[in-house]
């Protein structure tokens, strides 16, 4: 094996030993056949495990596996007092949300059309709301801030910074 194919061995093996959020939720094949039947199901429909495997093409076993990741990611919420267990897409979830966003642009730029930053609901709210903790946060360090005096200068320590 040349140098060049050991590094991208050990790159792989690096990522699956320390795996970001979406490779940690992309994990396996099957994965994407569950996200997607989630993306295209009503938020209002209760599902079980053998309406999953309808729905995603994959099997009960498989979804019983990657049950604790959908429920970690927030992808889907346990309908409670039902028996079998039932689910619902938890469509106020980020995570799916996200998806939601970036599936429809993906379908967009698919069939042609022209996309933006701009066209993004999400993005927009997230920006604004970043924006809007970063000024509550701000002000409440300056806050913390001494006068600096005649001199334009302030000692640290006085600031509370060690």
């Amino acid at each position: 094996m040349s140098e060049e194919g050991r590094d991208d061995v050990d790159v792989k093996q690096f990522r699956k030993n320390h795996p970001s959020g979406f490779m940690e939720l992309m994990e396996a094949d099957s994965m994407k056949f569950i996200i997607d039947g989630l993306l295209s199901t009503s938020p209002q429909r209760e599902l079980n495990k053998t309406d999953l495997e309808r729905l995603t093409g994959v099997n009960r076993n498989t979804i019983r596996k990657h049950m604790p990741t959908l429920k970690k990611f927030n992808m889907i919420k346990t309908v409670p007092e039902t028996n079998p267990q039932r689910y619902q897409v938890n469509d106020s979830g980020r995570v799916l949300r996200l998806l939601h966003e970036l599936n429809s642009t993906l379908n967009s730029v698919r069939a042609g059309d022209e996309v933006s930053d701009d066209d993004s609901p999400i993005l927009k709210r997230d920006t604004e709301q970043i924006e809007k903790e970063f000024k509550r946060e701000s002000s409440s360090l300056l806050e913390n801030v001494p006068d600096s005096g005649d001199d334009g200068q302030y000692d640290v320590n006085e600031a509370g910074v060690n």
